[in-house]
């Protein structure tokens, strides 16, 4: 995997602080500090485990042997290599080994809070010790400099690249999740339907015959349990049915079959085995039914983005324009009075409704724009690159195209949809919510001044 790199200036910032900390030590003061490291380097590690050990996500794959036998001296090399007795490392083999441990913290999912409060310990572990050296209070306190800064400066990167990296792992994930909707999900419920039924089969196949019941395999190594555990679970990933599933799985595992391999009341756990199985079924169906609804991500009455993706991209988005100072903005859209053309003309027209404005939508916004199904008849426009009076133009451009276009309805009536229009202007805030909330807000008054209108949130 591609370690991730260094922001050019983070990078040239950084480096010069690392250079000013060269010139803060004189040879001696700098020999005494890796003395000084070297010496407590095994305490100051130990502080580093100990207060990770406290967290039990982080207890899961921090055993005691890996830390003895690998984590333990490679932190111990690590903090050494930090203050060399013969000047300090060069930047960026120094920061190539930060980026390194960052990369590998967000691969394996350790938190990043948890990383930062453990290297604190050995930072403040370090500080204690070098205030302890009475012999060096000449140098005392360029040494504090040099220890909490190095250190610091190591931290920053580290948590750089984790950052960065899980980020783009996120960005994988919902990449993948949008092209793994756009495949034949009706050939893939098909599959699993069968490899769940063949598991059955087998299982039942054993338990009949009363022979070799140790070959009786877990659900979960089954195919279909490990297309549950991976692939299903990305694709329907946050949904309460995927997980119950799941949970369901681990039950079967854990209770019924280790029962049933030994032969304990049949009667019993079969039909349980039965119902859990039928219940998965239906579950993974019920993800599939709703997963149906939503054709490579696309909501499929109206053709825009689904809502189920809005989340992702707008992280994304935001976070493009906040990097590169960019201009950005949303227009939340709202058909005004969509309800009394359903009580009119029937559901069929008002489908008919929403797919002319999705339409008009697409026609006026932009190739690089996104346009979501935001909720009943309310659509969301991204509007990258644009300010409130540039993106107030926008508006007024659908409005207009809006009002100009005609929509049979049955008996050969015709109608004409009007709508209003919220937009916000990304203002620096990090959390795209802000944003849609503004937005939201713009359209609440937009309607509240007579709807058919644009409206830019103060």
């Amino acid at each position: 995997m591609k370690m991730p790199n260094l922001a050019e200036r983070d990078a040239e910032l950084l480096s010069k602080e690392w250079s000013a900390l060269q010139e803060a030590l004189v040879p001696p003061a700098r020999a005494a500090l890796s003395a000084i490291v070297a010496d407590h380097a095994a305490d100051l590690v130990d502080r580093f485990y100990q207060e990770l050990e406290k967290d039990a996500d982080a207890r899961g794959f921090l055993s005691q042997d890996l830390i003895r036998n690998r984590l333990n001296g490679a932190l111990q090399r690590w903090l050494v290599a930090l203050f060399p007795a013969d000047g300090a490392p060069d930047f960026d083999e120094m920061a190539r080994v930060q980026l390194h441990v960052g990369a590998i913290h967000a691969r394996i999912g350790l938190a990043l809070k948890l990383v930062t409060r453990g290297l604190r310990l050995i930072t403040e572990g370090l500080i204690y010790a070098i205030v302890a050296q009475e012999d060096l209070r000449q140098s005392r306190r360029a040494m504090l400099r040099v220890a909490a800064s190095t250190l610091g400066i190591a931290i920053d990167i580290m948590n750089s690249a984790t950052v960065e990296q899980s980020r783009r792992t996120d960005q994988n994930a919902e990449a993948f999740r949008l092209f793994a909707l756009g495949k034949n999900l009706s050939q893939e419920r098909e599959a699993q339907r069968a490899a769940m039924a063949e598991w059955m089969q087998e299982a039942m196949f054993v338990i009949a015959a009363r022979e070799k019941m140790e070959d009786l395999a877990d659900l979960r190594s089954s195919e279909f349990g490990l297309w549950l555990t991976h692939r299903g679970g990305v694709l329907f990933e946050g949904t309460h049915e995927i997980h119950r599933a799941q949970d369901i799985v681990r039950r079967i595992d854990a209770e019924l079959l280790p029962g049933i391999r030994r032969g304990e009341d049949l009667r019993s756990l079969l039909p349980r085995l039965n119902s859990d199985a039928a219940e998965i079924r239906a579950l993974v169906l019920q993800c599939f039914s709703e997963a149906s609804r939503i054709e490579g991500g696309h909501d499929a009455l109206t053709g825009v983005l689904s809502r189920r993706f809005m989340d992702a991209i707008l992280t994304r988005e935001v976070e493009a324009a906040r990097r590169r100072k960019q201009k950005f903005a949303v227009a939340l859209i709202d058909l005004d009075y969509f309800k009394l053309i359903n009580d009119r003309y029937g559901h069929a027209a008002g489908d008919l409704a929403l797919r002319h404005c999705a339409e008009v939508i697409l026609e006026t916004a932009r190739v690089g724009d996104f346009a979501f199904r935001y909720g009943g008849e309310e659509f969301l426009v991204t509007l990258a690159e644009m300010d409130l009076p540039e993106a107030k133009a926008f508006g007024e451009r659908l409005l207009e195209r809006l009002r100009s276009r005609e929509i049979p309805m049955p008996g050969g009536q015709v109608i004409r949809v009007t709508a209003s229009i919220g937009i916000a202007e990304l203002c620096g805030e990090p959390d795209f919510q802000r944003l849609t909330k503004a937005a939201d807000a713009a359209l609440y008054e937009a309607k509240n001044l007579g709807r058919n209108r644009v409206h830019l949130a103060v």
